[in-house]
């Protein structure tokens, strides 16, 4: 089969494996340590929300218009904020208790990571709130840090660090569900006579 071009058909019938596997984290279920999943689930989530909030909905979101406490503008960004202050903080404690196996030998590369999220929500929340305050400079000051953080964790940490493996993690579960599709259309091969 490595040889051989995978038809087009199983691309398209696995398409859903690659959806499912990035919304639902099933893999991780599995893992020994059950109460990671939710952490790490509440984690993407949020990402994925703040992410999608940024690409498709910016002009509504980042907007000069004071919204009432009640607007869903505002509370889509609370719970993304939630989510992801609660799967870094999973994330922290773990790593901070030192009991479990994964996470006893932690380096400080290992911190880079959840230390930017954390700045990042936390300078994004402070601007919010600075805002609806009324602290126009501090809330610029806010936002530039917000900016500062946001840069390299965009476009280094996102691309090529431990955030890529929220995209790359689901794309080669979809490849290897169309292979296996893809295996279980070809015909068998034809039984080749003996020759005497």
């Amino acid at each position: 089969m490595a040889d051989q071009k995978l038809p087009l058909s199983a691309y398209a019938a696995e398409a859903g494996t690659y959806v499912y596997q990035s919304v639902t984290h099933s893999l991780m279920r599995k893992c020994p340590e059950k109460s990671r999943w939710r952490g790490h689930w509440m984690l993407a989530c949020g990402t994925v929300m703040m992410l999608t909030i940024k690409t498709f909905g910016l002009r509504w979101f980042q907007t000069d218009n004071i919204y009432p406490i009640y607007n869903p503008q505002r509370w889509i960004g609370y719970v993304a904020a939630g989510f992801i202050l609660y799967g870094i903080g999973d994330i922290f404690i773990g790593r901070w208790r030192a009991q479990k196996e994964i996470y006893k030998e932690t380096k400080f590369n290992d911190l880079v990571f959840p230390v930017l999220i954390v700045a990042l929500v936390l300078s994004g929340l402070a601007a919010h709130i600075l805002r609806y305050c009324g602290f126009g400079l501090s809330c610029h000051y806010a936002y530039a840090l917000h900016v500062i953080v946001a840069s390299p964790l965009l476009l280094i940490e996102m691309s090529f660090g431990k955030w890529s493996h929220m995209v790359y993690r689901p794309v080669a579960l979809y490849f290897r569900a169309v292979r296996e599709r893809a295996q279980q259309q070809a015909p068998a091969p034809e039984a080749v006579p003996n020759a005497i």
